[in-house]
């Protein structure tokens, strides 16, 4: 939380990346890794991160919420004619 309070997105990667690396059966340790991993602008990689979080039985609903951040801004980093709207 220090790093994304600093405005530091890549150290709150590096930070939340060990984290889940101590820990990989963490469901805040993994929720930080993705949050984090959007925060840098790995849309991509957070909506994978998103997506193995809500297969896990009784997953906080405001997950959904975060993996349509992260797909919505991955879209709009393409150009116009380029964008799939299909999930």
């Amino acid at each position: 939380r220090c790093y994304e309070q600093l405005g530091e997105p890549e150290r709150r990667l590096r930070a939340a990346s060990q984290a889940m690396r101590l820990n990989p059966g963490s469901t805040p340790a993994r929720t930080a890794y993705a949050a984090a991993l959007q925060a840098a602008g790995y849309y991509a990689e957070a909506a994978d991160e998103w997506r193995r979080l809500l297969a896990q039985p009784g997953a906080p609903t405001r997950l959904w919420v975060e993996l349509g951040q992260a797909l919505l801004k991955q879209q709009l980093r393409k150009p116009e004619d380029q964008r799939q709207w299909t999930e």
